[in-house]
């Protein structure tokens, strides 16, 4: 058993996995609506509309990563509107 103040040997109590990857996969709505400053219910229409990707497991959806690099900043309708061809939000 260890005392506190005890110092483990380099490398030793964390993990590389986690430190490995940097960026999430998916996020669930909350977070995805964060990340965007945006209310959690607006997503939530947006997926009822079929305007963000998503995958349910169980009673969560999940939005991948890869649909914030396909918005731009919403227009006054609050709708995301997808970028234009390219990547060039224009």
């Amino acid at each position: 058993m260890q005392h506190k103040g005890t110092a483990l040997p380099a490398g030793q109590g964390f993990s590389k996995r986690s430190s490995a990857r940097k960026s999430r996969i998916a996020y669930t709505v909350t977070e995805f609506a964060a990340l965007l400053g945006m209310r959690p219910d607006t997503v939530y229409e947006w997926i009822k509309k079929g305007l963000v990707p998503f995958e349910r497991i169980g009673h969560t959806y999940f939005i991948p990563e890869s649909a914030l690099g396909c918005l731009r900043p919403p227009t006054s309708t609050d709708a995301p509107v997808p970028a234009a061809p390219g990547g060039d939000a224009a």
